[in-house]
């Protein structure tokens, strides 16, 4: 019996795309804006701020107050009476929803123009974002292709850009972006090393980032077969791999047409290999490293 050893020997398109591009929006806790009191003026007297946000007056000195214009705004300030302030400086407002609130000084109001009007918007939802494939801990031979996709939704309105990025050395590389469905892009020629992937998902200008995918480049080490063994009527040999990578066994009784008797991802090396299927005929082998997925 004789054992043929080749490879099967791909540039291997191996790569993650990682996106990101950050703008992270806290939405567990509100902005603060100062709305400043110069004189008998608010200053300024027009923000336009966040569903949660709190506004701050800052300045009133026992003389001026802040007072909703409309019966259903008084809840929304402050209040009218200068005697709630006793000698505080300043009052706050938290507005939790949307809509616009004008509001005045009511005793500088008439003599001076004293109001002010608080604009009031829902924050954009933030987007969510997750790296399918590669699978964490993937394994890729270099030179490395990797097709990388990810899912990515908001509650409202349209994801916009998906970014893929990969760090490797401290070093973080963007790989490339998708501006629609399907989020999928190929990272090329990957060298060796170890590549933590991210995607970074913008929509209405808020940004989310994937938790980190962790993948593996290594190179390849040649397939190299044992001396062939027969024990129990059972035909074996050994072979050289890269844990991780995936293998088939291949045979033949002609050199010629060859078929795949068996496929492994390599959990060591080397690797045993069974033929249970009989003796008694000439048969060849070969192994093969298949491309990276």
């Amino acid at each position: 019996m004789k054992i043929h050893n080749s490879i099967l020997f791909k540039d291997a398109a191996t790569m993650v795309i990682i996106g990101l591009l950050a703008a992270f929006v806290n939405t567990s806790q509100g902005a603060t804006v100062t709305v400043n009191i110069n004189g008998d003026s608010f200053s300024p007297s027009k923000i336009t701020i966040n569903v949660g946000d709190t506004v701050v007056w800052s300045g009133l000195d026992n003389a001026h107050n802040v007072t909703g214009t409309t019966s259903q705004d008084l809840d929304q300030f402050c209040g009218p009476s200068l005697s709630s302030f006793g000698t505080e400086s300043s009052c706050s407002q938290t507005f939790m929803t949307a809509g616009a609130f004008p509001y005045e000084c009511t005793i500088h109001a008439s003599c001076c123009g004293m109001t002010g009007l608080v604009t009031v918007v829902a924050a954009a939802p933030t987007p969510t974002v997750a790296i399918t494939s590669p699978e964490s801990a993937a394994i890729f031979a270099a030179p490395a292709s990797i097709s990388i996709s990810a899912s990515a939704s908001v509650s409202s309105g349209t994801v916009t850009n998906v970014a893929f990025f990969g760090e490797t050395n401290n070093v973080t590389t963007l790989l490339g972006a998708a501006k629609g469905a399907p989020f999928t892009v190929t990272a090329t020629n990957l060298a060796t090393g170890s590549y933590a992937l991210t995607a970074v998902a913008t929509a209405a200008g808020i940004s989310a980032t994937s938790t980190v995918v962790n993948i593996t480049v290594v190179t390849p080490v040649a397939v190299s077969n044992s001396a062939p063994g027969i024990a129990g009527g059972q035909f074996s040999f050994e072979y050289t791999a890269n844990p991780g990578l995936t293998y088939v066994v291949e045979s033949s009784s002609n050199l010629f047409k060859w078929l795949p008797i068996g496929t492994n991802v390599a959990s060591n090396s080397p690797v045993i290999f069974t033929d249970s299927s009989g003796l008694g005929a000439q048969r060849f082998y070969q192994v093969v490293r298949l491309p990276n997925p």
